[in-house]
């Protein structure tokens, strides 16, 4: 039973926490293509496509964890998945490595068209655009942020394992990263509540909603006091 279990286990978690990381390396790449792309960026990246990209992901790991059933050897099966899951997170830093870059040149350009005063709501409108987008993208740098933080942990366990064996140290240490791998998922809607307002107000309206009180009577009794 337990080992049943486990393998279940391990299995259905390395899915979700594959499927994570690369989704987060699209979501960066997709980042990226809206501030270089500009005029072409709608395009070239269509719903239609995402959501290609998001099933071709999950059919991916979903085959690549079956394999273990087929292969019936851990050595394959991370020789695949580490070096996968690994470069998302490389691809993933240097994707905002270069929309940094990318955000200071516009802000310069920004900045000296703002000397034009023929050019000012054109520049207000530019200004209010490169602010929306370094907005959400400094949400998704804490979210990676906080990912990387979570796994790697896990993937220096996984690394120690084929390096020294599943040693008692190992398997406390595995358990530990393990546990701080699968937290990760409780840290997201943390950070979207803060950084997010519309998020804010909608769990706001159904938390509200649960408890029976509607949104205009607490807006109204926020005036009168």
């Amino acid at each position: 039973m337990y080992c049943t279990t486990r393998i279940l286990t391990e299995s259905l978690g390395f899915i979700t926490a594959g499927t994570s990381v690369l989704t987060m390396t699209g979501i960066s790449i997709e980042r990226y293509l809206a501030l270089s792309l500009h005029l072409r960026y709608r395009a070239i990246v269509t719903t239609k496509r995402i959501l290609i990209a998001a099933s071709c992901v999950w059919i991916f790991f979903i085959l690549i964890s079956a394999s273990r059933f087929w292969i019936a050897n851990d050595v394959i099966f991370n020789m695949i998945s580490l070096p996968v899951i690994f470069s998302s997170l490389v691809f993933t830093l240097l994707a905002y490595v270069r929309i940094l870059k990318c955000v200071r040149r516009h802000e310069k350009q920004i900045s000296k068209q703002n000397n034009l005063p023929e050019s000012s709501r054109s520049v207000n409108c530019q200004v209010l655009k490169i602010n929306r987008y370094k907005k959400s993208t400094l949400t998704m740098v804490y979210i990676v942020g906080i990912f990387v933080f979570c796994y790697i942990p896990f993937l220096s366990v996984k690394i120690l394992n084929k390096t020294k064996g599943y040693t008692v140290e190992v398997k406390t240490a595995y358990l530990y990263a393990s546990s701080l791998m699968f937290l990760n998922s409780s840290f997201n809607p943390a950070v979207y509540w803060w950084r997010i307002k519309n998020m804010r107000t909608a769990a706001k309206d159904v938390f509200l909603k649960c408890l029976g009180v509607k949104r205009e009577s607490v807006k109204g009794k926020t005036a009168f006091q």
